[in-house]
This record gives C-alpha cells, structure tokens and sequence, in this order.
C-alpha cells in the first residue's frame, strides 16, 4: 500500500482491483450539486464514469444547469435524478435539506460539488484542486468501485477525502480552520459531537467532497436540518454554519467510533508526485544556499539551529575546524541563524586555502594561544573526526562540537 504521512492512502493498490457486488452497489447513493453552466461539460464526463447501479442525485439552483442536465441525461439515456433548490446554503444545504431522504437511506453515500476561481491569479491553483477533488472521488468506474468495496472491507472506516490542497499560486501555510474553531465546536454542542475540536488536526473536508458510510455521519445527517438554518446570499467568506459544517465531519465520524482517512487515484499521485519533485528540486537549490545539505537537515532545521545559535551564545569566539567543502556549507548555515565563526582552523596552516576566496580566515590550530572562552564545530566528515580529536585531546582542548548534519 501507497502511504504519505500515514494518511494517504492509494485505493487501487489497497484493494487490489476486487470488485464489487450488485448488493453494495445498490445501497451506494452519489449526491452532485452543480452549479455554473460555464463548467458542466468537465463533470458531466465525470458523472459518466458511475456505475448504473448506483443511486445518482442532482442538485443545482440554477435552472439552466437543470435545463441542461436533463437534455444531457435524456441524450445519454441517464437513470438519475435532478433537483432544483433555492441557492441559500448552497452545497451544504443540498446536501444535508434537499438530499436528506438520500443520507437517511443509503448505505454509502458520496457528495461532490463544482467550483469556480473567482480570480484569474488563482485559475490554475483551483483547477488543480477541482481535479484533485473530482479525480479522487470519481475517477472511473473501477475506482468508485474501488472505493466503496474499501469502505466495506474496513469497518472502523467511516469517511475517505480526497489529499488536502497543493498550493501552487497562494501562501505555503495556509490556515484551514481560518477563526472557525469556536464556530465547530458550538455546531458540536449543537449536534451532540462530544469529539474534541483541536486546531493542531489537520485532516478536515475542506472542499466538502468525501466518500462514506452514512452510519458515521448519522449526528450530522441525522439532525432536522431546514433550509433556514443556512445564512442568505451573499455568503460571508468565513464564519457561518456552512464553514461550520465544512469542518466538522472528521469529528463526527470520530464521535460514532470511526475513522477519517485520505484516498487517491493512480492518476492523481502520478501528478502530485511529478509537481512535488519539481518544487523539490527548486527548493534544494534554495536550501543548499543557507547550508542545508540534505533532506534529514531540512527535517532537522529548528533544532539545527537551536544548537547553532545556542553554541555561539555561549562563547566570545568560534573557530570552524575545517575548512573545506563541510566547512564552507556549515559557515552558510552560521550566516543564516546570524552567527559569525571567526575563523577556519586547519592543523597545519595551508597559505593555498587562506587566499582571497576564502570567506573566513584560515589559521593554524597552534596560532591560537588563548582557548579561554573560545569553542571549537568540527567541520570534517566522519573518516578525519577520530585524528582531529586526538589532536584536540593532546592540546588539551575538550570544547568543540561536531558539525550539525550528522
């Protein structure tokens, strides 16, 4: 099985393509809110992919896209349902009002909405989310077959969302919970979720596409929700009951004992893999320009430098004992946590390395004559370490370090 971070899990390779029984797939209901007409032909194909057996609703506020749909479902000799709804609460109410007799029936049920950027800054940004949220939710036939025959083999399994968003134009660190803590946790109380709401859990629906088992969403569906509840057009762009409800499935699932894990198809990881090396291989090049050398220092960074700066804090002076390519990656990591080494040391002096490429001075370790308050990083890979401490233990000098990458 495919694994990033304990969380992500490759369906295809979990279940060995196995394929499902008539039975399951007629207790499976595929909930779909569409909204702009500009857009339909993207998830059309999608909806195409869907097992006959399965139970496909349509949900839309928008007329036209319900004009079209019909057209498009007489054409293809289509099984399923459309139904109109005003917009308030959009996806969220079509979900959890307009579907609820769907929620309240269905063994396994998934919910899929469209998307529109807003702003052209963005355009690639979400159409790369929308394929990860549709790709991963209803890539093939195959696959959705997949998915359900996983949520039927794993009984503590209760909801499958797709990885959480790659950020391509916006902020690296982007805020999920966005100030929507006490707004969960009060839907929380309100449903009966005695789950606790943290900000650190990082696994949430944002996006509200997931897979699962109806019984562990029971609170959630199971609350007499009225289109009322949901706040009126133009939908503030954080804080209301829909942010809300966005947030809390995971908690609700964790509530009725079951768990909330991430899925992906062949096709997204291959993707996600090419554009994540790509990024990895930009940023290396930026890493190695403040002395990182390797993956293991960048997983390592904050404590690398802790003991860095705490090293140099606590001497007046800091020699580096070696001046070479070890030496000169270390005196970049110095200068990036804003400590000055104040000189190379080498054993012997060398006038062909203290010449004017050399960023620091390179002096003989017997130059110096007074080690008080001074400190020693060796700077040297793991073959000289053993002969420059027993130079260092015939001087008597028992205060250095060894360089931080290993």
């Amino acid at each position: 099985m495919f694994q990033y971070d304990n969380k992500l899990t490759l369906i295809s390779e979990y279940v060995l393509q196995q394929q499902n029984s008539d039975e399951i797939l007629a207790d499976t209901a595929i909930i779909i809110y569409l909204y702009y007409e500009d857009t339909l032909d993207m998830y059309l194909d999608y909806i195409d992919n869907i097992p006959e057996k399965i139970k496909v609703v349509i949900i839309t506020s928008n007329s036209t896209v319900k004009n079209i749909i019909e057209k498009w479902k007489s054409i293809h000799n289509k099984k399923f349902e459309v139904r109109l709804k005003e917009n308030r609460g959009r996806d969220i109410s079509a979900l959890l009002v307009t579907a609820k007799d769907i929620t309240s029936t269905y063994k396994y049920v998934c919910f899929i909405h469209d998307k529109k950027e807003h702003s052209k800054k963005y355009q690639k940004e979400i159409q790369f989310w929308l394929e990860n949220l549709w790709d991963n939710a209803l890539k093939s036939s195959i696959y959705i077959q997949n998915v359900i025959c996983m949520l039927e083999k794993n009984s503590d399994l209760g909801i499958l969302i797709p990885p959480p968003k790659l950020n391509l134009s916006m902020e690296w660190d982007l805020d999920y919970w966005e100030d929507n803590i006490e707004n969960v946790q009060k839907l929380a109380e309100k449903l009966g979720i005695a789950a606790k709401i943290k900000p650190e859990d990082d696994i949430l629906c944002i996006g509200t596409v997931f897979w699962c088992k109806t019984s562990a969403l029971k609170k959630l569906f199971g609350y007499n929700w009225k289109i009322e509840d949901f706040d009126q057009e133009p939908l503030k762009i954080n804080g209301t009951i829909s942010h809300a409800v966005e947030r809390i499935f995971p908690y609700a699932a964790k509530d009725e004992g079951y768990k909330t894990k991430f899925c992906i198809c062949l096709e997204y990881a291959e993707k996600l893999i090419t554009i994540q090396n790509n990024i990895l291989n930009q940023s290396f090049a930026i890493f190695k320009e403040i002395g990182l050398e390797n993956v293991d220092n960048i997983y390592e960074y904050e404590n690398l430098k802790c003991k860095c700066t705490s090293y140099f804090a606590a001497h007046k002076k800091v020699y580096l004992y070696g001046a070479g390519k070890i030496g000169k990656l270390y005196l970049k990591f110095a200068k990036h946590c804003q400590c000055e080494p104040a000189a190379f040391l080498e054993t012997v002096k060398n006038p062909i390395k203290n010449n004017k490429d050399m960023e620091l001075p390179v002096i003989a370790l017997d130059d110096i004559k007074d080690w008080n308050d001074c400190g020693i990083i060796i700077t040297v890979g793991d073959g000289k370490r053993e002969e420059l401490e027993n130079i260092l233990y015939n001087r008597g000098i028992k205060d250095y370090i060894y360089y931080l990458y290993q």
